[in-house]
């Protein structure tokens, strides 16, 4: 039971507070998604507990996250609220979107300074990928991020880094096997109502859970399927697949609960 709180920019919602507080009381594990603008004055307002995760948006080393962000010294707000976070006993992961322009170099800085400097619980990169609403300038074809992530892939494992990507999701990124997508297992909620049929597409919004799960063609989205979706690597796509697949074999299902144990 995960809910991630993404945005836009959380810590600006009126009521937030009440919403996080909500979702503890139902035994709910947060992940509370930030660009870590408005983190340390958050840090006295929620208590630090094992379901509620800050998960901070740092998508390299300080030269390429503030081009990326466009904001320049975003990356050390961003770094100093973490280590801030840490110190007064919260949860903190990254989340890391690898785009064209991103090196595979300072991704594998990024993992070591992150684990070695600031300490933080782990980290999730994934590709920022190809489609028509995105500049195809900043993002990769399959192909592309599939050459990168073979050598993170490989180094992460070398250096024990805490790279929270599941081992068949790791290996979906690397090109080393084929998924298909399963937006139903990861869906989105916003203040409009159950957004369909994925966290990046909107093709409708439903009133209710029930409406999204039959409202939606599913089969009609995914590689292969629908144009959007051909270079899509996205967590809340392929990893509910790498579960359904670790559940369907007993060598699978092993090798993820080590996974889970000690990453």
């Amino acid at each position: 039971p995960v809910v991630s709180i993404c945005g836009g920019e959380p810590l600006v919602y009126k009521g937030i507070e009440e919403v996080v507080g909500g979702f503890l009381e139902l035994r709910k594990n947060i992940e509370l998604c930030t660009n870590a603008l408005r983190l340390e004055q958050f840090l006295d307002v929620f208590e630090p507990s094992p379901r509620l995760t800050f998960v901070v948006h740092l998508d390299g080393m300080r030269e390429i996250h503030d081009y990326i962000c466009d904001y320049p010294g975003l990356w050390d707000i961003a770094i100093d609220s973490m280590r801030k976070a840490r110190e007064a006993g919260f949860r903190v992961t990254s989340n890391t979107t690898v785009f064209k322009e991103t090196s595979v170099d300072d991704v594998l800085e990024m993992m070591h300074y992150l684990t070695n400097e600031v300490g933080i619980d782990g980290m999730l990169i994934a590709p920022g990928y190809q489609y028509s609403q995105i500049d195809p300038a900043l993002t990769m074809t399959r192909a592309e991020h599939e050459e990168k992530f073979r050598i993170i892939r490989k180094v992460a494992r070398q250096r024990g880094y805490r790279w929270l990507a599941s081992p068949i999701y790791q290996e979906f990124l690397a090109g080393e096997r084929k998924l298909p997508c399963a937006p139903w297992g990861s869906v989105t909620r916003n203040p409009y109502g159950w957004k369909g049929p994925c966290y990046l597409l909107t093709d409708g919004i439903f009133p209710t859970y029930d409406a999204l799960l039959e409202g939606i063609e599913w089969e009609a989205y995914g590689p292969g399927n629908d144009p959007r979706c051909e270079h899509c690597g996205i967590h809340s796509g392929f990893e509910p697949s790498a579960a359904f697949e670790a559940a369907s074999s007993l060598k699978e299902s092993a090798r993820s609960m080590a996974w889970s144990l000690t990453g």
